[in-house]
């Protein structure tokens, strides 16, 4: 049977709760874009130009570090490799050439920070949505396939992707945990966004964000959201995080956007109420989704963080192929 039939035949089903209405999951007291905005703004949208293809230095990473170590390495978009010890974890990855299906939707300007044979064997992979710009299906089976990763995501979203041959995957609803057996504690937490792979199943399947907490290291990885008022409840239920990866970019025309994603200074207040230790920018130079420049939302969050007297030593802005090593310090 056509995984698309099966889609359609064995929708998720689950309880009625204040974000799934029994057949679509739906942010509480929010309402996104309709087909008339979308009109609207592709008919009066000034899009800024971008260079078709900038040069970046891929890098080659570690297989592991040490037990008492972070490594984060930016490869691109909101994609991240992760190493904590021996625990390699991709965020939403995508090494396609286009953000959409068969060779349509935006193209990357520039190659992966990582190359993808470089990889080293990837243990976790989390899917915050089912955006092509965050689940890039050819990714998933080359990792999958070689390196039998566990792959957790939100509800509705195992049986999408079962339905396509991914067998070892767990979806979870907000504020659900799960615990690996080395210790790793996460969390998926909410979003405000929406999910579509195509005009059939229209969040038919949830989105949101992660919190993940080791014996060392803790971070949170927001996916794709607007700004919310559940920022501020993360630390109040989990603590605080070391680092808080916060999309910034894909937000101009803001009446239009801002439903769906938050613009750098927006990103700042959800670092501050996230009370996160360090802010890592991501979903900005990649793909173009949105009219705003290729360096916009550098210049804006720089801009911002100033306005709002932030340290830029609380800022890591990585580069692609970028890698950054941290060690716990026993105080």
């Amino acid at each position: 049977m056509l995984p698309l039939i099966k889609d359609i035949l064995k929708p998720y089903q689950g309880p009625i709760t204040d974000h799934f209405n029994g057949k679509k999951f739906f942010n509480k007291n929010y309402s996104h874009k309709n087909l008339k905005d979308i009109f609207y703004w592709l008919m009066t949208q000034k899009r800024s130009s971008w260079p078709s293809f900038y040069p970046i230095t891929p890098s080659i990473p570690p297989s592991n570090v040490a037990h008492n170590e972070i490594a984060i390495s930016f490869v691109n978009h909101s994609t991240f490799l992760i190493q904590i010890g021996k625990t390699n974890i991709l965020t939403d990855p995508i090494w396609a050439e286009n953000a959409g299906p068969l060779k349509l939707g935006p193209k990357r300007h520039h190659k992966p920070g990582i190359n993808l044979e470089d990889l080293p064997k990837i243990s976790l992979i989390l899917l915050s949505h089912n955006h092509y710009d965050h689940m890039d299906l050819k990714t998933l089976k080359e990792i999958t396939n070689r390196d039998k990763s566990f792959i957790i995501t939100g509800l509705g979203n195992k049986n999408y992707l079962r339905h396509r041959g991914f067998k070892n995957v767990e979806n979870l609803d907000w504020w659900e945990k799960i615990e690996l057996l080395n210790g790793i504690n996460i969390h998926f937490l909410p979003a405000i966004h929406f999910s579509m792979r195509n005009v059939l199943n229209r969040d038919k399947t949830l989105w949101g964000g992660f919190f993940l907490k080791s014996e060392f290291f803790s971070f949170y990885y927001a996916g794709d959201t607007a700004y919310g008022n559940f920022f501020s409840e993360i630390p109040k239920n989990l603590g605080e995080a070391d680092f808080a990866f916060l999309p910034i970019g894909a937000y101009e025309p803001n009446w239009f956007m801002q439903t769906n994603h938050m613009n750098p200074n927006e990103a700042l207040q959800a670092f501050k109420d996230v009370q996160a230790k360090k802010m890592i920018p991501m979903h900005f130079g990649t793909f173009q989704l949105s009219d705003e420049g290729l360096e916009d939302p550098l210049i804006e969050l720089s801009k911002a963080a100033k306005e709002r007297i932030i340290d830029n030593d609380d800022l890591m802005i990585l580069k692609p192929g970028q890698i950054v090593r941290i060690k716990h310090e026993t105080k």
